[in-house]
């Protein structure tokens, strides 16, 4: 049995960020949408909080 040599890890590393972008720009994109819909809730709700004071 033959151990996975540097340049197999090397050949597979530099293969992998290129395929993987898409899954990033995803991950990102989903994570600005929800960081945004909760300000745009809370910045509700204090609003619906001072009409009530």
């Amino acid at each position: 049995m033959q151990g996975v040599g540097l340049l197999d890890f090397i050949l597979l590393s530099s293969h992998l960020p290129s395929s993987n972008l898409p899954y990033l720009f995803a991950a990102f994109a989903v994570s600005w949408v929800v960081l945004f819909g909760y300000l745009f809730y809370v910045n509700r709700r204090q609003h619906e909080m001072k009409k009530e004071i």
